[in-house]
């Protein structure tokens, strides 16, 4: 078959997309592969895609934010946890000391605590002697001032004698330039004088415990062990100062039991604005320290600092926390809102929770987010340009040749022609070998209906003489019946069909094949029985019929079946 002979094939008998193409209808191959790859590549992008943002590189600015400021509070935890604790094991020993320091001065003295009560000149001598040993503890701690109240006053005549206790209360003042003066807030003035210390500029003689909270709660725990019993009030302004301040107080308890009062360390705000500024690369960094409100934060009750090595703006008033995801928190208030991470800490037995706070403004890690999704918006266009492109050159590389064969198909001669493809070729070898196929398969097929025809009109010869036949031994059987019909007892042929009715199932069946001729051997086959069990039936089947032999059997069957055809055809 030559190769016009094929492409008669396949615009004929071929595929209906071949059809479609050659005439131009339809999709075109080089649409559908350019839809098919287009498909694949999206759906592969797609998968990218999302193991992107599984991994998290689509929110790398969200997590990133929180791997920063999380860093941040890691670092700003432990400097918290372990400076309260250094002061309270300090503020400890500072009391131990300060007991020991008052037993043995009343000893040496002959004194009673209750002596000191109006005795300015036996508290004037201890102020003097506990001045060096508080300067050398303000020095060494890490605080913004040391004091020792002693529930004593030098004037118990005074209106407000109750409330005022004599002591010592020593600040620094600055604490970034090298020269860190030390002012006296409260104590005699001329030891301060002697000792090359200026008092400050709101000195008082005495403290007043109306302005120290939780004062009557300190006193409730004097007894306790002092691991126990030391606690950090709540911040707090001083006294005739704009300052806030957090104080450190440990009862200091005498041998006898008696109280002699409190001691301690101060951490200003100013102070902690200092000590836990951090470096960091974040902008406008803040550092919250606040006691823990349920989804509140007062601003005003807390400390706050920020970078070591730039600017932050100070929080105002309450700020309401909620969550924004990924752990990080809005901070919302009358001013800017913040965004950062929480933990909460306890820095004394006796002292509520506090919470830590490290945010930085929204509005930069907005423009950050804003910034991502710009990228994140730009990349996807270019690998979605990408895949186009890829797409279109791949396809039209591919499908060239193809259309370039098909092409000399449909304009040139198809004999002697020498395609681009080798599949096309193999295409025409193989509908040429199927066209051969087809024709010896039709040639065949036409043979075996002329054998069929012959056999055909063979059988309905060899039918109609075995038709015939059949009539003639219908009516020999029939003639047979009625000849024997009088050599048959009347009454024994009634007891044989009476009979037939109270056959079993098994024992009707058997009944069934002596009337269609088998024997005992071919019952045994049939039935899947041995010989002995169809005598067996036999002898069932005999009695019950009133005969006592096969050939009777078949004599009353067949009488039998011509009075059943006599009264068919009566009816």
């Amino acid at each position: 078959m030559n190769n016009t002979r094929i492409l008669d094939l396949l615009r004929d008998r071929g595929s209906g997309a071949f059809s479609r193409f050659m005439n131009g209808s339809g999709r075109s191959l080089k649409r559908k592969l350019f839809s098919y790859m287009f498909l694949l590549v999206c759906l592969l992008l797609l998968v990218l895609v999302t193991g992107m943002f599984l991994l998290g590189q689509f929110n790398s600015t969200a997590m990133d934010t929180f791997d920063a400021l999380d860093m941040q509070m890691e670092v700003y935890e432990k400097d918290i946890v372990n400076h309260f604790d250094s002061i309270a094991a300090a503020g400890v020993n500072l009391a131990k000391n300060m007991t020991s320091f008052l037993d043995g001065y009343l000893s040496d003295h002959i004194l009673s605590f209750s002596d000191l009560t109006d005795n300015s000149t036996d508290l004037a001598a201890l102020q003097e002697l506990m001045l060096e040993p508080l300067l050398q503890q303000l020095g060494q701690e890490d605080c913004s001032g040391v004091f020792v109240m002693l529930d004593t006053t030098v004037n118990s005549a005074v209106a407000n004698a109750d409330t005022s206790r004599c002591g010592l209360y020593l600040k620094i003042n600055g604490y970034k330039s090298t020269y860190n003066p030390v002012s006296m807030l409260r104590g005699d003035a001329e030891i301060a004088r002697a000792g090359g210390i200026i008092p400050h500029r709101q000195w008082k003689l005495e403290f007043n415990t109306e302005h120290l909270p939780g004062y009557e709660q300190i006193l409730a725990d004097v007894h306790q062990p002092m691991t126990e019993s030391y606690r950090f009030t709540d911040l707090f302004t001083l006294s005739g100062t704009e300052e806030s301040v957090m104080l450190l107080t440990v009862p200091m308890v005498g041998g006898d039991g008696t109280f002699y009062g409190i001691c301690g360390y101060e951490i200003s705000e100013s102070y902690f604005m200092s000590y836990y500024a951090q470096p960091t690369k974040v902008n406008y960094l803040t550092y919250l320290m606040t006691p823990n409100t349920e989804d509140v934060i007062h601003t005003d009750d807390g400390f706050s600092c920020g970078a070591s090595d730039g600017y932050y703006r100070v929080p105002q008033g309450n700020l309401t926390v909620r969550a924004y995801g990924n752990a990080l928190f809005t901070f919302e208030g009358d001013e800017m809102p913040y965004l950062g991470v929480t933990r909460t800490i306890s820095i004394s037995p006796n002292s509520p929770e506090y919470l830590l706070s490290v945010m930085m403004r929204k509005s930069d890690f907005d423009r950050d987010m804003r910034t991502e999704n710009i990228k994140n918006v730009t990349l996807c266009i270019l690998l979605l340009l990408a895949a186009v492109s890829c797409c279109y050159y791949f396809s039209r590389r591919f499908l060239t040749p193809i259309l370039r064969s098909l092409e000399q198909l449909k304009s040139e001669a198809p004999d002697g022609m020498d395609y681009d493809i080798p599949e096309i070729v193999d295409l025409f070898d193989f509908l040429a070998k199927k066209d051969r196929d087809h024709e010896e398969a039709l040639h065949t097929l036409e043979q075996e209906k002329q054998h069929a025809l012959i056999e055909k009109n063979s059988l309905l010869e060899e039918y109609g003489k075995t038709q015939t036949e059949f009539e003639k031994a219908q009516a020999e059987l029939a003639r047979l019946a009625y000849s024997r019909q009088a050599e048959i007892d009347p009454d024994a042929y009634a007891l044989f069909l009476d009979g037939i009715k109270t056959l079993t199932q098994t024992e009707r069946k058997i009944f069934n094949y002596y009337l269609d001729g088998l024997g005992i051997k071919e019952i045994a086959d049939t039935m899947s029985v041995k010989e002995s069990t169809v005598y067996s039936h036999n002898k069932n089947i005999y009695g019950k019929l009133g005969i006592n032999s096969l050939k009777q059997l078949l004599r009353y069957a067949a009488l039998m079946r011509q009075q059943e055809a006599d009264d068919s055809h009566q009816r």
